[in-house]
């Protein structure tokens, strides 16, 4: 029995206690899942709240296994970002078709077909559908949208330039008509220009309009006339109006005054067949003046030989240049002529030319000279090239590290190769590191390589190695001299570190008195290699001894002659060579033949000696040790040794006190050993070897 009062919660009536009391007692023991408190509400028992939970508890249970079989599916089948192509899913287990990811290095979805991943919007077999056109960009529109846009047609750019339309994009079909080369599709712009040209076009409107293109300026959207027959001097200067751009002129003839080319451009075209040609209005071809980081290539440049000054390319002050596979011919002056017309550091340097033609110009094939003597030109290289038939050199070059390899200089009526600095006085004028290495040379009228230095220049290191020097003696003359060197002065102007080695020199007809004479050129501290010379023998029938003159010696027959010691670097032990027979050493006359030598700063000279082969009984030789500073007319300070002999014996004179209190100054001075031989009555030959000085090192 319940009483349920209704008395508020907190009642102390002894009724209350006893309903309390009996609800207790089945809220904690009855198996009834609910009991009903003293205001008549249900409440869940013990037993009904566990049974609750049990059934909350398994719904949670079969939820999370629900999800984990979801997430596993998604898993298996999405692998989401990734670089590249998986080859297994996130679970290890094989890739199965449809499995997808998103590929993190181009930024695109990515779908397996069974065998390989592919994008699945845009692949091989959904650009060759029907809707392929629409999936490619074309400017700022897709394909589908350029096919299926119907441009109006112009006939010219006359027919733009008073068109009224509501078009965006035209075609217009030439600058004055369909053969012209002037067609394109133009297509309205904000751009704002300052004049029309081939880029540009204004309508009746004041509109601007826009030419679809990318690349190169074509000179033939400037109006340029490609038939040769009018004059396309204001399409070259309109494409050319800015710099940074590459100009393009297609196979054709093109007539100009003159084409300047601004900093940062390239002159193109399509080799041989796309020719410049002057019309001989002005000085020159194609200008560079203070032209930086050019290029010209594949184009024929070709001149007017009746302007006597005109130069199919002249720079002045042109830096960084290249020119590649150009052809320039019948100019009246030079092919090429870079320098700097006497602007201090403004030459023309960083030169880099290969496949060059210069051919049947009036002047040098290419001149490259700077005219102040602060405007060095520098880095200059030339290789594949060929300079033929020109009336002055085939290249005259000068500076610091000039480099001329693998090319053919033939029937030139100057010299073929000429190193020259320009000057026959004023001040120091010296070019570094010059060589001309595996070139061809063949009819050169003047000689084929000369080297001709001003008045107190100086060439500091040249190299002259593997070159094949042809000469025909029933053209040239026996006096014929391949190499040869200008001299001004006899004190500053020298030849230093010369290396002259493996050249080859063949000759037709009659042989050659001498192959190369380097006349008083060399410093007699000059270091010197005249290593394996060679002469074709498939054209000569007699070989007899032939003379290099290297200035301080005539030594005979380059063929087998080695010089070492003394002309490579200071220290060794004398001059040395070696050869076939007598004839390949040096034959003395009546009075002295000269020797450069170099001896260690504080060094003690001990004696000198000479081989001697002769049938002469009574003889002296005379050994002066001579000495003067650098680059000076003074007179030699001479130190004297003399030896007698008979016959033939080696010649050792007696002993030779030390060179001064502090020894030898090799650092601003050169040496020279002189020998000299007199005799009573002389034999019938009488050669002289080798000489050695012996000395004691510091």
């Amino acid at each position: 029995m319940a009483y349920n009062t209704g008395n508020a919660i907190g009642s102390t009536d002894a009724r209350d206690l006893y309903d309390n009391a009996q609800n207790l007692d089945k809220a904690m023991n009855s198996t009834d899942p609910t009991w009903i408190d003293r205001f008549g509400v249900a409440r869940p028992t013990f037993k009904g709240a566990e049974s609750e939970l049990n059934q909350k508890v398994g719904d949670a249970e079969a939820a999370a296994t629900q999800a984990l079989g979801y997430l596993n599916t998604m898993r298996a089948t999405s692998y989401g970002p990734l670089a590249e192509d998986p080859t297994t899913d996130p679970l290890g287990n094989p890739c199965t078709a449809g499995d997808e990811y998103f590929n993190t290095t181009y930024n695109l979805l990515k779908r397996f077909d069974g065998s390989i991943w592919r994008v699945p919007d845009i692949n091989t077999e959904n650009l060759a559908s029907g809707a392929g056109s629409s999936m490619v960009g074309y400017g700022e529109q897709t394909v589908e949208a350029a096919l299926n846009e119907r441009l109006p047609e112009i006939g010219n750019y006359a027919g733009l330039d008073a068109y009224t339309g509501d078009a965006t994009a035209v075609m217009v079909y030439g600058v004055q008509n369909i053969f012209d080369g002037g067609a394109g599709v133009f297509r309205r712009t904000t751009d704002t220009p300052s004049a029309a040209d081939g880029i540009y076009r204004q309508d009746a409107l004041g509109r601007w309009w826009k030419r679809d293109f990318s690349g190169a300026y074509n000179v033939l959207w400037f109006g340029a006339d490609r038939s040769g027959l009018t004059s396309s001097q204001a399409a070259f200067s309109a494409a050319f109006s800015a710099q940074r751009r590459t100009v393009y002129a297609p196979q054709g003839t093109y007539i100009v005054q003159s084409v300047d080319m601004p900093s940062f451009t390239r002159l193109t075209g399509d080799g041989y067949n796309s020719v410049i040609k002057s019309d001989g209005s002005a000085n020159h071809v194609v200008v560079l003046d203070a032209a930086f980081h050019c290029q010209i290539d594949n184009v024929r440049i070709s001149g007017n030989d009746t302007k006597t000054n005109l130069c199919g390319i002249y720079g002045n002050g042109a830096v960084w240049l290249v020119i590649d596979n150009v052809t320039v011919n019948g100019n009246g002056s030079h092919g090429i002529h870079l320098t700097d017309t006497g602007t201090v550091y403004s030459g023309s340097y960083l030169i880099q030319i290969r496949n060059l033609h210069s051919q049947a110009n009036n002047g040098d094939g290419i001149r490259h000279q700077g005219i102040s003597p602060e405007s060095q030109s520098t880095t200059v290289r030339i290789d594949c090239s060929e300079f033929q038939s020109n009336g002055g050199n085939g290249a005259t070059l000068w500076g610091a590290s000039v480099s001329v390899s693998n090319n053919t200089f033939e029937n030139n009526t100057g010299y073929g190769l000429c190193f020259d600095n320009g000057l026959s006085s004023g001040t120091l004028y010296s070019s570094y590191c010059m060589a001309a290495e595996n070139n061809y040379f063949e009819l050169n009228y003047a000689g084929h390589i000369h080297m001709r230095v001003g008045t107190y220049g100086t060439i500091n290191s040249m190299r002259l190695v593997g070159n094949y020097f042809m000469a025909n003696s029933g053209l040239l003359g026996v006096g014929y001299v391949p190499i040869t060197v200008d001299n001004y002065s006899s004190s500053m102007n020298m030849v230093r570190q010369l290396q002259y080695e493996s050249n080859t020199f063949a000759i037709v007809g009659t042989d050659l008195t001498t192959y190369a004479d380097f006349g008083n050129a060399l410093s007699a501290s000059c270091v010197l290699r005249l290593f394996s010379g060679t002469h074709s023998t498939t054209t000569i029938t007699t070989l007899v001894a032939k003379y290099t003159n290297i200035g301080y010696a005539t030594v005979s027959y380059i063929k087998n002659l080695t010089l070492n010691g003394y002309w490579f670097a200071k220290g060794g032990s004398g001059i040395t060579w070696s050869g076939q027979n007598k004839s390949d050493n040096v034959t003395v006359s009546g009075s002295a033949t000269n020797f450069p030598v170099q001896i260690p700063l504080g060094s003690r000279i001990n004696f000198v000696s000479v081989p001697v082969e002769t049938d002469c009984a009574n003889y002296t030789v005379n050994m002066y040790l001579k000495y003067r500073a650098y680059d000076t007319t003074g007179s030699f300070s001479n130190i004297f040794a003399s030896a007698t002999g008979s016959g033939s014996q080696l010649v050792k004179s007696q002993a030779i006190a030390t060179i001064g209190p502090d020894g030898v100054d090799t650092a601003h001075g050169e040496w020279t050993l002189q020998v000299g031989v007199t005799w009573t009555t002389p034999g019938t030959y009488f050669y002289l070897g080798s000489p050695s000085v012996y000395y004691i090192d510091p």
